[in-house]
């Protein structure tokens, strides 16, 4: 702490980051912002110091402080004759219809863009190379649509990704030794896979053939500890490596290219944000552990923070899927057990 002291008295800082090397001290507090009295604060402040593992120039940069707002105006997705629990992965298709991950109940619940349930796919189970979709611990994680209505799901504890048609008939499973996948996402006429438990990408052409592994389990640039949720921006792909607290950012040749941190996620089993961009190429993060949801530019900025509160209804819970459709925003509200859909 000598040198941190020393490094804010020469520079003027009030507060301090600590990063991965923490981490053996101050366990899942690594991250955080502690002041100079060493006390853990919850939320970023007003100044931040960086430094590298190399010998590299210390940079001094601002984060505003971005006050919670309310969600608005937000209509709640819900069928009593089919009950959502432990909503998580959700998408939207090419016609505005919504797929959401109805976990504990082994299944994809599909809606019109105005809400009305339209029927399931798959069921719940584990009998290998059907559409049978393991409901139990966690369900199936993620989902994704591609242009021609085909879906694509995570089903992680079947260690599988599941095909099925525009019907919603099932057609073939893709593995490729994946240990708990928890998110999908097309990206050109490839396929991404977050393989969670084996802290890796996994990239499949459209035959679900594998083409590439990416990342490895540890702390550096590349590298991942438990990714999930996956999104698509102008030719990135960024990724929720929740473990390490931060969304790495990597182009088109899945080579590494940035990561910022996200304050609130935290190291531990049931944190699983999921990510999204607005057609403003603004990134939506959820934040299940402070049940809010987080805004971001492409380059880390934070730029709004959307909950725990909603007007006129009942508190975010655990905030798990996000996904945005033509004008509306859905984010699978785990807690309560429903879905929510906004203009934001």
């Amino acid at each position: 702490f000598g040198v941190s002291k020393n490094l804010m008295a020469e520079y003027g800082v009030t507060h301090v980051f600590f990063g991965t090397l923490e981490r053996n001290k101050y366990g899942q507090r690594a991250g955080q912002r502690f002041d100079k009295y060493m006390n853990v604060l919850k939320t970023f402040g007003n100044t931040v110091i960086y430094s590298g593992f190399k010998d590299v120039p210390i940079e001094k940069e601002l984060i505003p402080d971005v006050a919670p707002q309310p969600l608005m105006n937000a209509a709640v997705i819900q069928n009593p004759d089919h009950p959502l629990q432990e909503p998580r992965g959700v998408a939207v298709g090419a016609n505005g219809e919504i797929y959401v991950c109805n976990s504990k109940n082994g299944a994809v619940d599909q809606y019109s863009s105005k809400g009305e349930y339209l029927g399931s796919i798959g069921s719940p189970g584990k009998t290998p190379n059907t559409g049978e979709l393991n409901q139990e611990y966690s369900g199936p994680g993620g989902v994704a649509v591609d242009e021609k209505g085909w879906v694509y799901v995570a089903d992680t504890w079947n260690h599988r990704i599941a095909v099925f048609d525009s019907g919603g008939d099932y057609q073939k499973e893709w593995k490729a030794n994946f240990w708990g996948p928890r998110d999908v996402a097309l990206y050109g006429d490839k396929i991404v896979v977050a393989d969670t438990g084996k802290k890796r990408l996994v990239v499949l052409d459209r035959e679900g053939n594998p083409v590439r592994m990416v990342g490895q389990e540890g702390t550096a640039e590349g590298e991942f500890k438990e990714p999930v949720g996956l999104a698509v921006n102008r030719g990135e792909i960024y990724v929720a490596d929740t473990g390490n607290i931060r969304v790495q950012v990597f182009g088109p040749d899945f080579q590494f290219r940035r990561s910022f941190p996200v304050a609130g996620w935290e190291d531990m089993v049931g944190t699983e944000p999921y990510l999204a961009f607005d057609s403003r190429g603004s990134l939506w993060v959820t934040d299940s552990g402070n049940s809010r949801i987080q805004t971001f530019s492409p380059d880390g900025r934070l730029l709004a923070i959307v909950g725990p509160q909603v007007q006129g209804g009942v508190p975010l819970k655990s905030p798990k899927g996000i996904a945005f459709g033509n004008g509306f925003l859905l984010a699978s509200d785990f807690g309560n057990q429903r879905l929510l859909k906004w203009s934001p």
